[in-house]
């Protein structure tokens, strides 16, 4: 899937089919290094970690925080 939407975009722009392969590629081990995605047995597909998913919450919850919020939470 990622192969088929990332040609359009600036991330797969000027790159050909075996360089854009080799980037996803790259950029999923790394993923799968750092413990924010999994692979799925038997399949060539990939869900993300609770660790990752905790990770979004709290990043969504600190952008939609106000300004306020944010200096409370950071003291």
């Amino acid at each position: 899937m990622l192969h088929q939407k990332l040609p359009n975009t600036p991330f797969g722009s000027g790159r050909t089919d075996k360089q854009l392969s080799a980037e996803i590629s790259r950029h999923l081990r790394l993923s799968q290094t750092h413990g924010s995605i999994q692979k799925l047995p038997k399949q060539n597909r990939y869900q993300l970690t609770v660790k990752r998913v905790k990770l979004m919450n709290i990043l969504n919850a600190f952008l939609a925080a106000s300004t306020e919020k944010r200096m409370k939470m950071t003291a």
